[in-house]
């Protein structure tokens, strides 16, 4: 079965996923339609990346299960870093600082942006890297693949229901996504999460939903949307929580 039949089944189109794998990893694609609505419409793909990249992170650490977990774990994270290029974390903590800055009234400044960026990435890598050690001693290899999807899925929520603040380009990004077939992935996300996770999907579905809508009312009372920073902050954000929850 050849790539895009196998992308039907799920009712993606290539160039969406195509496009989707260019914005999301560091795996290069030489045929990319970047036009402005494959680049929006790519959105509906991100969750099928996110999969690809938790497959990228599992097989590795399948291979080594029987080595200790802490190096199990750190092969987990380097992958995950990797494939994403970082740019999720770096997107937390620009979101980060845009939200202090906004709030203080305060300016750019490149030190603190440095600083931030070191402080959010390490927090974040370490309750990520303590969370892939607990998975692998526990063997839930599922939520290594549906942690990625799960985080991706928050840009298709965005999509669905905030504004998007900071430029013309990213406010018109989304404004012609199609709802259904945009709830309808989510719709597989949740299924695919009850199938992978079994009973730990409540947990991470409720924890993961709260993160999401409080940071989301948030960002709407304070800037009237949220920035690009702060839905690919979000990515990382809800990867970290849902295996930070089914480890539990």
């Amino acid at each position: 079965m050849n790539l895009s039949r196998l992308l039907k089944l799920g009712m993606l189109d290539k160039a969406y996923f195509l496009a989707a794998l260019d914005q999301l990893t560091c795996i290069p694609v030489s045929e990319v339609d970047r036009s402005e609505k494959t680049s929006a419409y790519a959105v509906l793909a991100y969750p099928a990346v996110g999969g690809l990249i938790g497959l990228a992170m599992l097989l590795p650490m399948l291979l080594l299960s029987s080595s200790p977990a802490s190096i199990v774990a750190i092969v987990g994270v380097v992958i995950s870093v990797i494939m994403s290029q970082g740019r999720h974390i770096q997107s937390l903590a620009e979101a980060v600082l845009y939200w202090q800055r906004k709030s203080s009234g305060g300016s750019d400044d490149p030190n603190q942006m440095t600083a931030v960026l070191t402080y959010v990435m390490v927090i974040l890598l370490l309750i990520k890297y303590a969370a892939l050690m607990a998975i692998s001693e526990q063997q839930s290899w599922g939520v290594i693949i549906m942690a990625p999807v799960i985080g991706r899925s928050a840009l298709m929520m965005f999509a669905l229901s905030t504004p998007t603040v900071g430029g013309e380009r990213a406010l018109a990004q989304y404004q012609n996504l199609p709802k259904m077939r945009t709830r309808m992935m989510l719709g597989m996300v949740v299924l695919a999460s009850l199938v992978l996770l079994g009973g730990d999907i409540w947990g991470v579905l409720l924890v993961t939903l709260a993160i999401f809508y409080i940071l989301r009312h948030h960002a709407i009372q304070q800037f009237g949307g949220v920035t690009p920073a702060m839905k690919n902050g979000m990515v990382e954000l809800l990867e970290t929580a849902t295996l930070f929850v089914a480890c539990l």
